[in-house]
């Protein structure tokens, strides 16, 4: 998605589509084709966003969140995507008209684009065909809590006892993902063995 709305800016740059408001540009046969490849890199993106991007962040914020809370967690999430929704569709008219002009638009998209990539590769672990309880011990990970915001709201907010009182259920969960319990004594493993 983000290499074709790079390309799409690059092609309106170099070919300077742009400059045909200020009077100046490429001859009319050049814009023209221009326009059809930037159409054609728009519909890809638009093909990748819809069996990507699209459907899959409705699946990802079902399931990432603990059931005690996923009610209320998804309502949150579904706002902030229209919300998000609402801003990109009004400012993108804005950015058009303004002094980045169309080329300087898409180079923008792209790099939110690219942003969300790294953010993704970064923070989301792979949930294909594990159990919603699996689920919630993968984001419990000890690498993925020290960039995943969701667990530090989860756990470490001043409102949230969480940090305070585990339930048997969070042990055992925490147990199993292999995260130390600084609670235990680690002398009573060895006084087991003996």
């Amino acid at each position: 998605m983000c290499v074709s709305i790079l390309a799409a800016g690059l092609l309106i740059h170099i070919f300077n589509v742009d400059e045909e408001r200020e009077g100046g540009g490429g001859s009319e046969e050049e814009r023209q084709v221009v326009g059809y490849f930037v159409a054609l890199l728009i519909v890809l993106f638009v093909a990748f966003f819809a069996s990507t991007w699209g459907p899959v962040v409705w699946v990802v914020t079902s399931e990432i969140f603990p059931l005690s809370v996923r009610g209320v967690a998804v309502s949150v999430t579904t706002s902030g995507n229209w919300i998000g929704n609402f801003v990109v569709a009004m400012v993108t008219p804005i950015l058009l008209g303004s002094v980045l002009k169309t080329a300087g638009t898409f180079y923008i998209l792209a790099g939110f684009l690219f942003a969300s990539f790294l953010s993704v590769l970064l923070t989301l672990p792979e949930t294909k065909g594990e159990s919603l309880e699996r689920i919630d011990e993968l984001f419990l990970r000890p690498w993925l809590q020290r960039i995943n915001l969701f667990y530090y709201l989860r756990c470490c907010c001043p409102w949230s006892n969480a940090c305070w009182v585990r339930t048997a259920q969070e042990e055992d969960t925490v147990a199993i993902v292999g995260i130390k319990n600084e609670n235990k004594d680690d002398t009573s493993d060895e006084a087991e063995d003996e």
